[in-house]
């Protein structure tokens, strides 16, 4: 314990919690960038695949197996894959406006900070007060511009989802079921 803070006597031990939550919550929403693009690549690049092989042999030559299949292999491939390439892959497959590219390459840089470097880089800042509130509030930071990064990314596929025939609110319609399902312990369709 130390001197008070908002009447609460201050507890080291559950400040260096807070950091290693907040760090956890940084680190997770960098992962979830990587999900999104990956999800992007999916709608960019295999549904239109999809889309372009029904209009061109038909809608009677569609096997749901052999699609399920190539949909596995397919998320497989781009779990497998860096951050680096997924953001090179969406640069190819959709194309990033250079301010998005700014974006997404900041968005990287601080990624990859997390990942390889960032109790290393702040071992000092860690074994004081201060030092830890600074991290708090820079992971903080980078948490917010993993969300505008995320963002950003899914108002560049809303071309590619009109293309496909995905209306507004179907994929929140969706997300919201799934979500009640798992919270009800019901089986999920499919």
């Amino acid at each position: 314990m130390g001197e008070e803070q908002d009447g609460a006597p201050y507890d080291e031990s559950e400040h260096c919690k807070e950091v290693y939550a907040h760090f956890g919550l940084a680190y997770y929403e960098s992962g979830v960038i990587e999900s999104g693009i990956a999800n992007a690549l999916l709608y960019g690049e295999f549904l239109m695949g999809w889309k372009d092989r029904i209009e061109r042999e038909g809608k009677a030559t569609f096997d749901r197996k052999i699609y399920e299949a190539e949909f596995d292999a397919y998320m497989n491939d781009q779990y497998a894959q860096s951050f680096g390439n997924l953001i090179k892959r969406l640069e190819r497959v959709i194309g990033i406006p250079q301010d998005l590219k700014d974006v997404v390459a900041e968005g990287k840089r601080l990624r990859d900070i997390l990942a390889h470097h960032y109790y290393r880089e702040r071992s000092t800042e860690f074994v004081t007060r201060d030092g830890r509130d600074r991290m708090i509030a820079e992971l903080t930071d980078m948490g917010e511009k993993f969300g505008e990064m995320d963002r950003r990314i899914q108002e560049l596929l809303e071309p590619v989802k009109r293309k496909l025939g995905i209306r507004d609110g179907v994929i929140e319609r969706f997300t919201a079921e799934f979500i009640r399902k798992a919270h009800a312990g019901e089986p999920m369709d499919g």
